[in-house]
């Protein structure tokens, strides 16, 4: 039976074939793909910055937080580890004592009229900065650094300039203190009042069963920054601050500055004597012929060393001490128990050679020359501005401890000398010169001043 033919029934009007519906399925397809794909791209790149970015992760910002309350421990630092130290706002004319810690407190008194550019370049100050300060400066000085007239520059701990005094005249001064607004950075100014007089005092105290050295000091009446100032007298045998106990004592003679009859800072420590668990500890400071002032011991001994005993600055007493870690018998470095966010300093000066790593686990490696080299792991974060090839200074912090492990913080300090990797509690670190006899003669003066036997002003 022959099949039926299928009858012709005119063009479907309006009606898509089979051949355009499957091309716009495709095309639907091939659209909702991409958008999915751009989907995942964005989901991703939130994910990378929320969770597992350095520095901007939810969990990295957790810690930064956690850092940052510790780092507050720290006088002046009242931010994440980084942060410089804030200054303390005044009135003009008004002064409270300034209660920053610093690194250095370098004084420039001028002999002779000079330009006040080229004060600043021997400060070392970058072209920014020494135009910002300039710019600032120039108001109120003419240009010029006449005879008479000081400047006082202040660095913090990571050894950046945070502040200046300017000495215009007897009796009145001006405060530049730098200020960051994003990426600039600018000098605000005030004026200060009253005729600068320095005093020589003798300060004593006793370590309580808590708060250490910093707490001892506030008890005794006098502000914190003068705690860092004694503990940096013997940063290079002991750390002070870590391994005070209670009972223990100091005896200072420090210079006080006023401004009239305000207390405005801390001048330099002249002698110290620290006395309790770790023995007696005796520091008279001393400038030998053609040598900036230094610390001696009673005896004329420089208490100056190659390297600092700590590469931590600590801000309270330590009970666990440091433990040497061993990898198949041979020397990995030194465990530094340290609360988080306790600052970690460079042991000698030297250059960065890299740093490297994600916080918590960022590392530091300096170069200190003739084949010597340190290592600082563990760090939570570096020290604002640390670039590879900069020159860091014995003493200047470099970065922050991270939080840990199970609730145990600690730095890893690894020494390495000819290619080879030495023991840090064992590092030999010679003295500096002693002094001749006929210069010890001061150093016994000013220990008499020391005991009570006389206090001067100036």
């Amino acid at each position: 039976m022959a099949r039926p033919s299928r009858l012709w029934m005119g063009p479907r009007l309006g009606l898509p074939s089979r051949r355009e519906g499957s091309d716009r399925l495709r095309r639907q397809l091939g659209d909702a793909l991409r958008l999915l794909l751009v989907a995942s791209v964005l989901i991703g790149i939130n994910l990378y910055v929320l969770y597992f970015r350095s520095g901007t992760s939810v969990p990295a910002l957790l810690r930064a937080a956690q850092i940052g309350r510790q780092a507050s421990l720290v006088p002046g630092l009242d931010g994440p580890p980084g942060t410089p130290p804030r200054l303390p706002m005044r009135r003009a004319g008004v002064q409270s004592g300034l209660r920053d810690e610093y690194l250095r407190v370098v004084e420039v008194a001028s002999e002779g009229e000079e330009p006040l550019s080229e004060v600043l370049q021997r400060q070392g100050l970058t072209d920014l900065e020494a135009e910002s300060v300039h710019a600032v400066l120039a108001e109120i000085s003419g240009g010029h650094l006449r005879r008479g007239q000081r400047l006082v520059f202040y660095y913090d701990l990571e050894n950046r300039l945070q502040a200046i005094d300017f000495e215009r005249d007897e009796g009145l001064g001006y405060r530049l203190e730098r200020t960051v607004a994003g990426s600039r950075t600018h000098w605000s100014r005030e004026r200060l009042e009253g005729p600068v007089v320095t005093r020589v005092v003798a300060v004593s105290g006793v370590l309580p069963k808590e708060g250490g050295l910093y707490e001892a000091v506030v008890r005794a009446g006098e502000g914190r920054p003068l705690a860092g100032l004694l503990a940096e007298v013997f940063a290079y045998d002991v750390d002070l601050v870590a391994a005070g106990r209670p009972d223990d004592r100091f005896h200072v003679l420090v210079e006080k500055i006023y401004r009239g009859s305000h207390f405005y800072r801390y001048g330099a420590i002249l002698a110290a004597r620290y006395e309790g668990a770790l023995g007696v500890l005796v520091a008279v400071r001393h400038a030998a012929p053609g040598q900036p002032p230094a610390y001696y011991s009673a005896e004329g001994e420089d208490l100056r060393r190659s390297w600092l005993h700590s590469p931590l600055r600590s801000l309270r007493p330590v009970q666990e001490r440091p433990v040497l870690r061993l990898a198949h018998r041979r020397v990995v470095g030194v465990e530094y128990p340290a609360p988080p966010g306790t600052p970690v300093r460079a042991l000698a000066t030297g250059r960065v050679q890299s740093r490297s790593g994600r916080a918590p686990e960022l590392a530091v490696v300096l170069s200190h020359g003739s084949g010597a080299e340190t290592s600082y792991s563990r760090l939570g974060r570096l020290a604002r501005g640390l670039t590879e090839g900069q020159t860091v200074r014995a003493g200047q912090v470099i970065g922050y401890v991270g939080p840990g492990e199970r609730g145990r913080a600690y730095l890893l300090l690894s020494v390495r000398v000819g290619g080879r990797a030495v023991d840090p509690l064992r590092l030999a670190a010679p003295r500096g010169p002693t002094l001749p006899p006929e210069q010890r003669v001061a150093l016994g003066l000013l220990l008499g001043q020391l005991e009570g036997r006389e206090v001067a002003s100036r």
